[in-house]
């Protein structure tokens, strides 16, 4: 409806997200930001349908002007994971470092953070957050696989083999370390960046 609220059309933009139409949530998101021009929501929203449709750059520009409006974790997550994926891992690491600030502890954020310090090979960084990780007793699965992709990506895989995650199959374990060893293997931090996105995403 052409005289809905902003905030109508964000919802309209979610469920076609959530649906897997990026294009027409970013329509959706464009037509709430056509009445409301700093709705961080609507922003946040078109930033991630950009980036699901393949245009990066325009979606980081979105989610980067989005984050401190919405001024949420999930927020500045979205905008750390579009920056790892694009290889931006230091700036990707001030973002989750900005989201855990909002919501100290937060397993996820924290694990995207570990995943984008392991990229550049960052040990310093990403192994106190994934030794953290695997002993929170509130860690799930998908948090589990990235703790052994972290260790994969910093070329540890033996200290995964040593002691592998409650609830990962060996196999599991096995298909995630070759995942990393082939992503470790590829030169630069955005090649290694992108391979990731590509099994992440």
């Amino acid at each position: 409806m052409p005289d809905a609220k902003p905030s109508a059309f964000v919802k309209a933009g979610d469920a076609y997200m959530r649906a897997g139409y990026p294009a027409d949530a970013a329509k959706s998101y464009q037509a709430a930001l056509a009445k409301a021009p700093n709705d961080g929501e609507a922003m946040l929203g078109l930033g991630s349908a950009m980036i699901e449709a393949g245009d990066i750059e325009a979606g980081m520009r979105a989610l980067a002007q989005a984050a401190p409006l919405v001024n949420s974790s999930a927020a500045y997550n979205r905008l750390g994971v579009a920056q790892t994926f694009a290889g931006q891992t230091a700036e990707a690491q001030a973002t989750f470092a900005r989201a855990l600030k909002l919501a100290p502890g937060d397993l996820d954020v924290e694990t995207n953070m570990a995943l984008a310090a392991a990229l550049e090979d960052n040990s310093a960084t990403a192994l106190p957050l994934v030794q953290k990780i695997a002993a929170a007793p509130n860690a799930q699965l998908h948090h589990k696989r990235n703790v052994v992709m972290v260790y994969g990506l910093l070329g540890q895989a033996d200290q995964v083999k040593a002691s592998p995650p409650i609830g990962l199959t060996t196999k599991e374990v096995a298909t995630l370390l070759a995942r990393a060893r082939t992503i470790r293997s590829k030169g630069s931090t955005q090649a290694k960046a992108k391979a990731l996105g590509s099994i992440l995403g």
